[in-house]
């Protein structure tokens, strides 16, 4: 198993450059329901894993957390760049 990581206002940066450099990202959105067809869910947070230095590496973007730490709303469009990048990439639940 590789490296997981849950991104806050201090490291995001960090999370930004590591996963602006891979050349293939898995996103998955995390909600606050285990049945989203039948609920009415929120996404809380935004997972992305990739192949960082020969190991996969797990990011976890908590985006709209009640308890604990959520990040900054300037850090949103950071997080909206990294979607955006010219990578394959591959969605799972979202």
């Amino acid at each position: 198993m590789g490296k997981q990581h849950i991104v806050t206002n201090d490291t995001f940066q960090q999370a930004f450059d590591t996963l602006s450099r891979v050349d293939s990202v898995a996103v998955d959105l995390e909600t606050n329901s285990l049945t989203p067809h039948i609920a009415n869910p929120l996404i809380v947070g935004i997972s992305m894993s990739a192949m960082v230095g020969g190991e996969i590496e797990d990011y976890y973007f908590p985006i709209a957390h009640v308890v604990g730490e959520t990040l900054e709303a300037n850090k949103l469009c950071g997080l909206k760049s990294l979607l955006a990048l010219p990578i394959p990439q591959i969605y799972w639940n979202s």
